[in-house]
């Protein structure tokens, strides 16, 4: 049956096409033609919703309806779509607007069908309610006044609303229960869609396009060049030979002569260490050479071509265009638009998945070309772009500025400490003015409105969590359910107060004005939605589109603390290595906030601690450039703790005595690591293909660090301190109770399951894809057999060591899961304190993925 839809789809789209590129030849009425591309993806949402897509469904539907407002079907489309993801009001306001269509139109059989699909999600939305009722009386300690019936009260079959019969592939259908003993009858209409225009169009399209290929062989060329990978076929091929992408259009390919022997086929060229660009673009094709001999070595990564002013707005290259089809989703779409059809493609065409390692290939190429194009105009190319001058000849000379300055990488999740986080760098630094941040903000940018416009209290918060919970327990002590009733109506004053207080908060901390105005030019910022996250890799790599040229690079945590003079210790720290391929990283020690107690306005009860942002509670002793050490202040290094599900743990041991040089590390921290910016921008910079990653990120970078050939070492001098006091937080970690359900049980915290379940299979091939990286590959997946996924760019291992030498070296077994000593150790072989305070005890189950929640801080 998903073949059978799959395939009126892509006939759908073949429809659609040619309804398009042949508007202009035919003489039709203007409505006519926006009422026949309405019916068609009015259609295709019914194929999607006949395998309960949802999302797709939704999107087609409302592209529908983009087309023609006043087509009914498509807003009854939508309102299934809604039905089936549970937003039963949304779904009400479309079959509102469905009705009034049909009214006007006087269909009064259709009107009924329409009233019969809003009894059917009264009684959906119900059922939900009962059982949230239940869970909340079962948690309170309450007796349950009825338990929820989530199986059908009648086999009677209801009736699907179909409009226009004629041109719809899922006529009239009767839906039976699945435990009904009577079959599901169904009718199909005389002329259904997909055999009265659908296979006209495609036999059209394809007659049409044979005609243009002939004649543009008649004229001149015999092969062609595909825009999406630079493989030459001929002329006549209507599919790339290489990768499989359709070569129909005009711009999905351009002329091109078959190379002799021995010769390049495509116009990229490669990097000087062998690795692959970005898919370039059009604007980038005629720029040759790529880079030359006196050029820095940012420039021989970017390429020139690249780094010449774009001459189209983003996204609107016409030789991305094959490259946004590979991802189904519009050219000039804004980024986290881009972004989450990456994942849906990604989860599409992964071997896993029942793809393969080319589909794969395709998505991620198609990925990386329009990510180079979001860079190109982006904050730190047009920065790179001022260290450039046109020659006297009309060629452009790049030069590196030869500056000092330092490039801080910082990714916020929804942290109000990130804010003094910020004001700590430049505030504390010896030279302020070579301070340059890239910042990723992921935040609640939404404020709830007053209580009586519809106020919806949410799990959000912290503050509003701890409060909601103490509110929960003391709730479940009044026995009778009128007057606990009346208890949190009463609370739900002083919940919405403290929420608003936390959104207008959050907002404001979550930006770079909370600084001086002198150091505002400073920060480059990304700001993103909090349920848009993915974790710390996809932020980094935002963060890390921001670098303009900068010498040195530091990545640290959005809860640090930095002493005076961080930015010259740390410079002085990386000379005494004597090597520039040297990485400076460690565990940082820890500091904790000082805490406030929240009371009841009424009764002046305290109710909870709350954290006090931008407080330091016992600070250590700080280090400086020069002078003695306190013993305190002994450097921390990353060891191997345990094995997980598949990934080892990693824990932090502070060293028992401070050493007098730098001490080889083993394993990457992205919470202090300090290099030159070849290493973070050109050998190691964050996985943009690994989304929902948390564990196995920092496994990564040291594999391909270590693989080119630069070495890890723990500086005497670590001028930061982390804040460990709250545990880690992630966007699937939140409590998506709200409204109605804000006192459900803990298991409907998770939010819709469709969700939860992609970004667990999403983590699970992220996981997988680091595996791969240290040749270590699931034996449950496909990629560890005859189809592995190929890493793009920087995202690979190097040459100037092999990954076995690397296994060796961190004395790791991925096949027995055995951590030998020295990894143990983290290659140090000192003593280690016994128990430091200024470092968190190991977690008793570290996190591996988004189905584990975090684990929250109650007083």
């Amino acid at each position: 049956a998903m073949g059978k839809h799959a395939l009126a789809r892509a006939f759908y789209d073949d429809a659609l096409a040619m309804m398009t590129e042949d508007a202009t030849d035919e003489a039709r009425d203007e409505r006519e033609g926006r009422r026949r591309r309405a019916e068609v993806m009015a259609n295709q949402s019914a194929c999607a919703l006949a395998v309960e897509a949802w999302d797709d469904a939704m999107e087609r539907a409302e592209r529908a309806i983009a087309c023609d407002e006043g087509y009914a079907k498509a807003h009854a489309r939508r309102a299934a779509a809604l039905r089936g993801k549970r937003e039963y009001a949304r779904a009400r306001e479309s079959l509102k607007v469905c009705r009034a269509l049909l009214a006007r139109e006087g269909e009064t059989k259709m009107i009924r069908d329409v009233d019969a699909m809003v009894a059917e999600i009264d009684a959906d939305e119900a059922r939900g309610e009962q059982a949230a009722r239940v869970g909340m009386q079962v948690k309170m300690g309450s007796k349950a006044q009825a338990k929820p019936n989530f199986s059908a009260a009648t086999t009677k079959a209801k009736k699907v609303v179909t409009f226009d019969p004629k041109l719809d592939i899922d006529c009239d259908e009767d839906v039976f229960d699945s435990r009904a003993s009577q079959p599901p009858s169904r009718r199909s209409s005389s002329k259904p869609m997909l055999m009265d225009l659908g296979v006209l169009a495609v036999e059209k399209a394809i007659e049409m396009q044979r005609a243009v290929v002939e004649a543009r062989v008649e004229g001149g060329f015999e092969h062609k060049r595909c825009k999406m990978c630079g493989n030459v076929c001929h002329a006549k091929l209507t599919a790339c030979s290489s990768c499989c992408l359709p070569l129909v259009s005009v711009d999905s390919y351009e002329p091109a002569t078959l190379p002799r022997a021995g010769a390049e086929a495509i116009y990229e060229s490669d990097s000087d260490d062998g690795e692959e660009n970005a898919t370039t673009t059009s604007a980038e094709k005629d720029a040759e050479p790529s880079y030359l001999d006196s050029d820095p070595w940012w420039v021989r990564y970017y390429t020139r071509s690249a780094l010449t002013e774009p001459t189209h707005s983003r996204g609107l290259d016409p030789a991305l265009r094959s490259s946004y089809a590979a991802l189904d989703v519009a050219p000039g779409s804004d980024e986290v638009t881009v972004r989450a059809a990456f994942r849906n493609a990604l989860a599409r065409a992964h071997p896993d998945a029942g793809g393969s390692a080319k589909e794969l290939d395709v998505v991620a190429r198609a990925y990386d070309a329009i990510s180079l194009d979001f860079w190109r105009h982006d904050e730190g190319a047009a920065r790179l772009r001022l260290q450039s001058r046109r020659l006297a000849d009309g060629s452009i000379e790049f030069f590196d500025s030869a500056n000092e300055d330092i490039f801080v990488v910082l990714e916020v999740y929804r942290n109000r400490e990130a804010e003094h986080t910020l004001k700590r760098l430049f505030s504390e630094a010896s030279d302020p003015s070579r301070v340059y941040v890239g910042v990723t903000w992921q935040y609640k940018s939404t404020t709830s409105p007053p209580d009586a416009l519809g106020a919806r209290i949410d799990r959000l918060h912290t503050n509003v969590y701890v409060l909601t919970e103490e509110i929960q327990k003391r709730a479940a002590d009044v026995k009778d359910p009128v007057e606990q009733e009346k208890y949190l109506t009463k609370m739900r004053r002083l919940q919405l107060k403290a929420q608003r207080t936390e959104d207008a908060e959050e907002k404001r901390c979550h930006s770079a004005r909370v600084l001086e105005a002198r150091f505002r030019d400073h920060v480059r910022e990304t700001h993103m939605p909090w349920d848009a996250s993915e974790g710390p890799s996809y932020a980094r790599h935002l963060a890390m589109r921001k670098w303009g040229g900068e010498k040195y690079v530091l990545h640290i945590d959005a809860m640090t603390v930095v002493d005076k003079g961080w930015d010259e210790i740390l410079v002085s720290e990386l000379e005494r290595c004597g090597d520039d391929k040297r990485v400076l990283t460690a565990a940082p020690l820890g500091y904790e906030l000082k805490t406030q107690p929240v009371v009841e306005e009424e009764t002046f009860r305290q109710m909870y601690q709350a954290d006090v942002y931008g407080t330091i509670k016992d600070r250590l002793p700080a280090v400086s450039a020069l002078g003695e050490i306190d013993p305190a202040r002994a450097p921390a290094i990353t060891c191997a703790r345990e094995f997980g599900e598949s990934l080892f743990r990693t824990h932090a041991r502070q060293l028992a005595e401070v050493p007098s040089e730098p001490t080889p590390a083993l394993f990457f921290n992205s919470s202090f690591a300090f290099a030159r910016a070849e290493a973070f921008v050109r050998d190691a910079p964050p996985d943009a293909h690994a989304p929902f990653l948390h564990l196995g990120e920092d496994l990564s970078a040291s594999a391909r660090l270590y693989t080119r050939g630069w070495n890890l070492c723990t500086p005497a001098r670590v001028p930061v301190l982390r804040c460990y006091s709250n545990a880690p937080r992630a966007m699937w970690m939140e409590d998506h109770r709200s409204g109605k359900m804000l006192y459900a049980d803990a298991r409907f915290g998770v939010g819709n399951e469709s969700d939860a379940a992609r970004r667990e299979f999403l983590n699970l091939l992220s996981r997988r894809r680091v595996l791969q990286l240290v040749a270590a590959a699931d034996d449950s997946s496909q990629t560890s057999r005859d189809d592995p996924v190929r890493f793009t760019r920087a995202y690979g291992a190097g040459r100037d060591r092999s990954i076995e030498s690397f296994i060796e070296h961190i004395g790791v077994d991925f096949t027995a899961k055995q951590i030998s000593t020295r990894a143990a150790n983290g290659g140090h072989d000192g003593a280690f304190v016994a128990s430091s305070k200024s470092l968190p005890a190991p977690f008793a189950s570290a996190r591996t993925g988004p189905s584990e929640r975090a684990a929250r801080r109650y007083v």
